[in-house]
């Protein structure tokens, strides 16, 4: 039996500065951005550089007046994609398919005007390799055939005489061997440039999701590593089956063997009930904090409400009472196998089948719990324990409040729980109710399938804040592609700031999970959208 019961208090821990928050996608439309700048300038000052010379080349007024324009025009869809992209930070599709009909139709222009067998043609190879790494890649392939076409029927035509070559740079001095060579080879260097260019953008795309993953897997280390941080009060003072000050005593009827578990408030020690021979466990609080008012009134708390239990997927309870000497005693179920959160620190996440199953069979000991008017207040990785024959049990009651008006134990003004999966209004310290513990339970889920806490901060007090202030997580598909788009719109409704949005109680998130495991959570997405229009998921 693990002493997940017995966690200390939070204690507050170094937190690395969040890492990999953005996504491949945005770091190469931030870099598209910036190239769409620059580019956008060079091309401006080239055709205003050209269109100034255009008087002195001496061609007729109808041929100076078409090009002008078509530099004119090429220089404006230009400074006009430089601007966008520098004030809105990004360089829209429509745009650049705006952008790259205008450069092909000016191009050929501007090549029949100076001449296509002239070394206006490197120009044209210039824009492909920007045009090349667009987003869009039927529009980047259509703008190389484009120009790639267009040059090649222009020195087609010009080869067979058909048009007149009015280039400012004849080609009478280029053979007729010259011209097919041109007209073979630049439209291949042409494609060739739009092909590398596509190549480069997909070794960028590719180097970029492997930092963006190594990021990821670097913050759920973070996490792990906070999680380690904030037990290891427990990892010290824990020991199995050694003696401890009860061993050999008993307790009412039960003999007290080793100590399984220490804490920060008692300790539990193995047992066995003569009568029946069951393996139970003994929970004692330490001498000094039985005198104290705060820790008594939780612990008897503990055993008066997971008395009233009966769920195989909560730790019974059996007695209640005072050893010889004052000694306040729980006797439980003793339960053999490993808390979630030994679990995941071993292996970092768990599969969407297993938190599935985890989510439902919790769900059925909060909900016995909600119909008896408790509100555990702390679910956590540490209360959660997978039994060695496969079943979820919650464990520790020792901050559950009762929703009866007079029972006194729900107060508004009083923060109970563990910061990285407290709720919002918990965060808050308001009244809170049965639909804490589910986001608790979502706010667990998160944290088995992504490997990340849903909230993170330099210390307990920091974490509070943030989610007091609505601070929203990531999107777990964020973290997790290959997570599906029901368990992510699951979570959406579970971690939703608005009690509204959220489930409404235990058995509601129940419903959903066996919605997902019967292949029937379509549903889903239109509540996950209208929780997520009221508060997105974090960058």
């Amino acid at each position: 039996m693990t002493d997940a019961r017995l966690d200390p208090a939070n204690r507050p821990v170094t937190a690395a500065p969040p890492i990999g928050r953005a996504s491949p996608q945005s770091y190469l439309r931030t870099e598209a951005s910036h190239r769409a700048q620059s580019f956008g300038l060079i091309i401006a000052f080239l055709c205003l550089l050209v269109l100034g010379l255009v008087p002195c080349l001496g061609q007729s007024a109808p041929m100076s007046a078409a090009v002008g324009v078509a530099l004119f025009l090429l220089a404006t869809v230009s400074l006009a994609g430089s601007w966008y992209a520098r004030k809105k930070a990004h360089y829209p599709v429509a745009l650049f398919r705006v952008h790259g009909f205008v450069a092909v139709v000016s191009a050929a222009m501007i090549q029949y005007y100076l001449g296509v067998f002239s070394p206006t043609a490197v120009a044209v190879a210039f824009g492909l390799a920007f045009f090349g790494q667009g987003e869009d890649t039927l529009t980047a392939w259509a703008i190389g055939i484009g120009a790639a076409a267009s040059y090649a029927l222009l020195a087609l035509l010009l080869t067979l005489g058909w048009v007149e070559d009015r280039g400012v740079f004849h080609a009478d001095h280029v053979g007729i061997a010259g011209k097919i060579f041109m007209m073979s080879v630049v439209p291949v260097v042409m494609l060739l440039t739009v092909a590398q260019a596509r190549s480069n953008l997909r070794a960028s795309r590719e180097l970029v999701d492997r930092v963006a993953e190594a990021a990821r897997r670097a913050e759920r280390d973070h996490a792990q590593l906070q999680e380690v941080a904030q037990e290891l009060d427990v990892v010290r003072r824990a020991s199995t089956n050694t003696p401890g000050h009860w061993t050999g005593r008993k307790i009412s009827r039960f003999q007290l063997g080793g100590v399984l578990g220490r804490g920060a408030s008692g300790e539990v020690y193995e047992a066995r009930d003569p009568n029946t021979g069951e393996q139970l466990a003994v929970k004692l609080l330490r001498g000094g904090i039985r005198n104290d008012p705060v820790s008594l009134h939780r612990f008897e708390r503990e055993g008066y409400v997971a008395a009233r239990l009966a769920s195989p997927h909560t730790v019974r309870v059996w007695e209640l009472g005072l050893a010889d000497d004052g000694t306040p005693y729980l006797v439980m179920e003793r339960v053999s196998g490993r808390d979630l959160a030994g679990v995941v620190r071993d292996r970092g996440t768990l599969r969407e089948g297993e938190v599935l199953q985890l989510l439902e069979e919790i769900c059925e000991a909060l909900a016995e719990a909600h119909g008896l008017g408790v509100v555990h207040r702390d679910v956590k990785p540490g209360n959660l324990i997978l039994s060695d024959d496969g079943v979820w049990k919650l464990l520790d009651f020792g901050a559950a409040a009762l929703e009866a008006p007079d029972s006194g134990l729900t107060l508004a003004g009083e923060t109970i729980g563990t910061p990285n999966y407290m709720s919002p209004e918990q965060a808050r310290a308001e009244r809170v109710d049965v639909r804490t513990d589910v986001y608790s339970l979502s706010a667990v889920a998160y944290r088995a399938l992504t490997g990340h806490v849903p909230h993170t901060a330099p210390s307990a007090v920091a974490t509070l804040v943030r989610i007091a202030q609505g601070d929203r997580p990531r999107a777990p598909r964020a973290l997790v592609p290959t997570l599906s788009p029901e368990v992510d719109a699951l979570l959406a409704i579970g971690l939703a700031q608005d009690l509204e949005y959220r489930y409404q109680s235990a058995a509601d998130l129940a419903a959903a999970v066996r919605a997902i495991r019967g292949r029937r959570g379509e549903a889903l997405h239109a509540r996950a959208q209208s929780a997520l229009s009221a508060a997105p998921w974090g960058a």
